[in-house]
Protein backbone atom coordinates (compact mmCIF):
# COMPACT_ATOMS: atom_id res chain seq x y z
CA UNK A 1 0.00 0.00 0.00
CA UNK A 2 2.91 1.84 0.21
CA UNK A 3 2.70 3.41 3.23
CA UNK A 4 5.97 5.38 3.49
CA UNK A 5 5.57 7.89 0.30
CA UNK A 6 4.10 10.95 0.54
CA UNK A 7 0.81 11.90 -1.54
CA UNK A 8 3.29 13.48 -3.71
CA UNK A 9 5.32 10.85 -4.49
CA UNK A 10 2.42 8.48 -4.91
CA UNK A 11 0.46 10.97 -6.98
CA UNK A 12 4.23 10.94 -9.29
CA UNK A 13 3.62 7.29 -9.85
CA UNK A 14 0.12 7.47 -10.47
CA UNK A 15 0.42 9.86 -13.14
CA UNK A 16 3.20 7.34 -14.91
CA UNK A 17 0.56 4.61 -14.71
CA UNK A 18 -1.84 6.75 -16.23
CA UNK A 19 0.49 7.58 -19.10
CA UNK A 20 2.17 3.85 -19.33
CA UNK A 21 1.09 2.35 -22.38
CA UNK A 22 1.79 -1.22 -22.23
CA UNK A 23 1.51 -3.74 -19.25
CA UNK A 24 5.24 -3.86 -18.97
CA UNK A 25 5.87 -0.43 -18.21
CA UNK A 26 3.06 -0.14 -15.61
CA UNK A 27 4.69 -3.27 -13.50
CA UNK A 28 7.90 -1.51 -13.79
CA UNK A 29 6.47 1.37 -12.27
CA UNK A 30 4.73 -0.25 -9.73
CA UNK A 31 8.22 -1.74 -9.11
CA UNK A 32 9.72 1.39 -8.60
CA UNK A 33 7.74 2.49 -6.63
CA UNK A 34 7.91 -0.48 -4.03
CA UNK A 35 11.31 -0.25 -4.03
CA UNK A 36 10.76 3.75 -3.19
CA UNK A 37 8.58 2.77 -0.78
CA UNK A 38 11.23 -0.08 0.75
CA UNK A 39 13.97 2.29 0.99
CA UNK A 40 11.87 4.90 2.93
CA UNK A 41 10.73 1.97 5.65
CA UNK A 42 14.52 0.94 5.56
CA UNK A 43 15.88 4.71 6.03
CA UNK A 44 13.10 5.03 9.01
CA UNK A 45 14.49 2.30 10.70
CA UNK A 46 17.83 3.11 10.25
CA UNK A 47 16.99 6.49 11.49
CA UNK A 48 15.23 5.25 14.45
CA UNK A 49 18.01 2.99 15.78
CA UNK A 50 20.18 5.50 15.55
CA UNK A 51 18.26 7.16 17.48
CA UNK A 52 18.01 4.45 20.19
CA UNK A 53 21.52 3.85 20.33
CA UNK A 54 22.24 7.33 20.95
CA UNK A 55 19.54 7.23 23.51
CA UNK A 56 20.98 4.08 25.47
CA UNK A 57 24.86 6.03 24.91
CA UNK A 58 23.34 9.00 26.71
CA UNK A 59 22.02 6.80 29.31
CA UNK A 60 24.77 4.99 29.95
CA UNK A 61 26.93 8.16 30.68
CA UNK A 62 24.27 9.58 32.99
CA UNK A 63 24.72 6.07 34.86
CA UNK A 64 28.35 6.29 34.52
CA UNK A 65 28.27 10.02 35.72
CA UNK A 66 26.25 9.28 38.86
CA UNK A 67 28.46 6.50 39.85
CA UNK A 68 31.33 8.58 39.98
CA UNK A 69 29.16 11.42 42.45
CA UNK A 70 29.20 8.80 44.77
Amino acid sequence: TLVNLSAQEKDKFKSAIDAADTMDKIQAIITDAQKADLAKQEEKSRKEREANEANEAKTKETSSDKKEVN
